[in-house]
């Protein structure tokens, strides 16, 4: 091999390398919130968002959880983003959209791969009467102003539904759920 072709291939090699690099990027939008009305109350939680779950990811969502139940939902959806907590492992969240609000804020439905507590079941635990979603992942819903600050709900304490208006999955009459993220602050 001549010596100008073993160069050739080690720039292309270099350029290949640093340009997949290139694609890694941090998180498009970070959330910090503190855990309420569960045991472990008072623990730090973020939330680092990678993208924003499209329309069309959306209706796959729908059409995954209608066509073959929840027990699919984690192996159908990539992963947008995480949830940490102090636990030694996060949380992926495999769904993420945003549906603008009347008022300039957002609502922010997140669904996680696993339930709230997979790693520590009783600091997720709501304190309080609760009817929990049966199903293997969790919904969490924030809704934020247009600063970003605001709160939290989880189907830790509520069932999951379908908004046909928004098109998108939802927590049962979400007013009269307890908060369980306060303090929702977007950095």
């Amino acid at each position: 091999m001549s010596r100008k072709l073993k160069h050739l291939l080690v720039v292309g090699a270099m350029v290949a390398a640093s340009g997949a690099q290139a694609q890694v990027k941090g998180p498009i939008e970070r959330y910090t919130a503190t855990t309420s009305n569960v045991n472990g109350a008072g623990e730090p939680v973020t939330i680092e968002l990678l993208k924003w779950s499209s329309d069309a990811d959306r209706d796959r969502l729908a059409s995954v959880l209608a066509w073959y139940g929840e027990k699919e939902v984690a192996g159908a959806m990539p992963t947008v983003g995480y949830l940490w907590t102090s636990a030694a492992a996060g949380y992926s969240i495999r769904y993420a959209y945003k549906i603008p609000a009347t008022d300039g804020g957002q609502r922010i439905i997140l669904m996680t791969d696993r339930k709230l507590g997979a790693w520590n079941p009783e600091a997720w635990k709501p304190t309080g009467a609760a009817t929990a979603d049966p199903s293997s992942f969790s919904v969490i819903e924030l809704r934020v102003n247009r600063a970003g600050q605001g709160e939290g709900k989880t189907s830790l304490t509520t069932k999951v539904t379908y908004d046909q208006v928004t098109k998108s999955i939802g927590l049962e009459n979400y007013a009269a759920q307890p908060v369980i993220l306060k303090g929702v602050a977007k950095k």
